[in-house]
């Protein structure tokens, strides 16, 4: 065995030694051609029409650079005819060495004055190449001695437990999950040992999928896994899939995750404490059991409109009280057990409620978790609400009679559908407004709906008093109910439609029907699985974004109408 290894190794230096003059003789013809190019760029200056007729008939478009110094982009494209698309991170590369180089020839004119492309050359080679001229650093000799062991090569990354047990289940899930579509006839397509393959898809005009390219790499497996696989939940304690699930609809999304700070806002009630300047509260997802009803309140607080979640759970819990769910451990269950999913990876003690607390914590009830790859415990903590002191901080919109709400309209749509309502229209406007949610135009967002399709209208033209972009999906054997002489369209805050429909197409869900229901006031969306009923109120808004109330209670008027 050592001496195949040998042999292969020697190979190895061999094709390395071909391959390492090789690229010496394509860098020294790059580092040319960057010279040649900005010394043509020089001449060319000279007349700026010349140049700009150049730009304009390859299809190049030139933006204004942000500083003084020339914006090289389009030289290079020009000289090099490469698509921006593909090659954006070489070319910029490439434009910040020519920004060097033209910073030392404007600063030393004198200098240049004679063979300026040898002279050009030799500064980049003392410079430590094109990425030496960027502020790149390479190693040298010395260094290389440093980072290396002289004893033993490193081992291969290992897996931590966590990471190898959500590589399983989801390993599991994808090979016995039912599939959305068969591929008859791929032959020479190669899988890992598991029978997996990522496949790259491209819709054609005619509404075939052609394959254009295929990975059996662990990388790419691995991220495929991550976005395309459900794991079952149904080995998952009740109260702690109840409590995720409920949460889930009001976690932001991974494609909203960079705009967060943008995505809340602080609440209009002001809070002073003695001796303090008056500060508004910051409104926070509030997850709320309540025993009364039989059921588990998710809204915003303190508010008094939001979008508001009622999950009539199936089986008896033991939550004894009205409590809410420390805000430290919501963020901890979006961010872990949903964001990272490691839901399936926890029990919980005990299975259908919560227990006094007993430990010097001030909270009043808990839930203890165990991780089962580390065993590791953390506890989810719970607060009575009746003890405590500013009710005010807390309160929260709900729905007090959900069934006595008439609507306008109603379509019973699948997560299917959902997924691509959410690729054609959410996600190309959200795309397209890239984080900024806040303007006055992104504001509020419409939908329309006739026998054939559902319309996102979006982008609010104040002047004009009308939407200014659309988006739609057909309806595709879903038949919609209208109720006779009422508008079946819906208008709300962008933010709340946003967050919903961007999490229903990736929650897992026993069953594949959804309804959706609205009228001017309100928009209702609803589901079961076999541990709870659903629904989602999405309240309507005016074009500035003020959130009607109209169907909304909140806990602090019910409690004050009790006393």
């Amino acid at each position: 065995m050592t001496h195949a290894l040998d042999q292969k190794l020697d190979a190895l230096k061999a094709a390395a030694e071909t391959q390492t003059e090789t690229y010496k003789n394509s860098r020294q013809q790059l580092y040319e051609g960057i010279v040649d190019a900005y010394l043509w760029w020089r001449e060319a200056h000279e007349d700026p029409e010349y140049l700009a007729t150049k730009y304009k008939d390859a299809g190049i478009t030139v933006r204004k650079p942000q500083s003084n110094q020339p914006n090289f982009f389009a030289l290079l494209r020009l000289v090099w005819n490469v698509d921006a698309s593909t090659r954006a991170s070489a070319i910029s590369n490439w434009a910040k060495s020519m920004q060097r180089i033209d910073e030392q020839y404007s600063d030393n004119l004198q200098a240049y004055q004679n063979d300026p492309r040898a002279h050009l050359l030799n500064f980049i080679h003392a410079s430590g190449g094109l990425g030496g001229l960027r502020g790149e650093k390479e190693l040298y000799a010395d260094e290389v001695d440093t980072n290396e062991d002289s004893e033993t090569a490193p081992a291969p990354a290992k897996k931590t437990p966590v990471a190898q047990a959500l590589s399983t289940q989801r390993i599991e899930a994808a090979s016995n999950s039912q599939p959305l579509a068969t591929l008859n006839n791929f032959p020479n397509a190669v899988t890992n040992d598991n029978g997996l393959i990522v496949m790259l898809g491209r819709r054609t005009e005619h509404g075939t999928i052609d394959i254009v390219g295929t990975d059996y790499s662990e990388a790419a497996l691995a991220l495929a896994l991550d976005y395309c696989t459900n794991i079952d939940r149904t080995s998952v304690a009740p109260n702690l899939r109840l409590i995720a699930e409920a949460l889930e609809p009001h976690a932001l999304p991974k494609k909203l995750e960079k705009h967060r700070k943008r995505y809340f806002a602080e609440s209009t009630i002001v809070r002073k404490k003695q001796g303090q300047k008056p500060e508004k509260i910051k409104v926070n997802t509030t997850l709320r059991t309540r025993p009364e009803h039989s059921d588990i309140l998710v809204s915003k607080s303190p508010t008094t409109v939001s979008v508001v979640s009622q999950i009539k759970r199936k089986q008896d819990f033991d939550f004894a009280t009205e409590a809410t769910l420390f805000g430290k451990d919501r963020q901890w269950i979006e961010a872990e057990l949903l964001g990272k999913n490691k839901l399936t990876l926890y029990t919980a003690e005990p299975s259908a409620g919560y227990t006094p607390d007993t430990s010097t914590r001030v909270a009043d009830y808990n839930i203890t978790l165990t991780d089962t790859a580390s065993s590791k415990n953390r506890r989810l903590h719970f607060y009575d609400v009746t003890k405590l002191s500013d009710q005010s901080a807390i309160q929260q919109p709900f729905v007090s009679n959900p069934s006595q709400i008439e609507y306008d309209w109603t379509m019973q749509v699948s997560k299917q559908w959902l997924a691509t309502f959410d690729a054609v229209c959410l996600t190309a406007w959200i795309n397209k407004i890239a984080g900024k949610h806040n303007k006055p135009e992104n504001r509020t967002v419409m939908v329309m709906l006739t026998e054939d399709e559902l319309v996102l209208h979006a982008w609010w033209d104040e002047k004009a008093q009308q939407y200014q972009l659309s988006y739609s999906v057909a309806l595709a054997g879903i038949t919609p109910s209208f109720k006779q002489d009422a508008s079946a369209s819906f208008q709300c805050a962008a933010k709340d439609f946003v967050l919903l429909f961007s999490s229903l197409p990736n929650i897992v869900l026993d069953t594949d029907k959804i309804t959706i229901q609205a009228n001017s006031h309100v928009m209702n969306i609803n589901y079961s699985t076999s541990i709870a009923d659903y629904q989602h109120f999405i309240p309507a808004a005016d074009t500035n974004g003020k959130r009607d109330e109209t169907v909304f209670s909140n806990t602090l008027k019910t409690q004050e109408a009790s006393e």
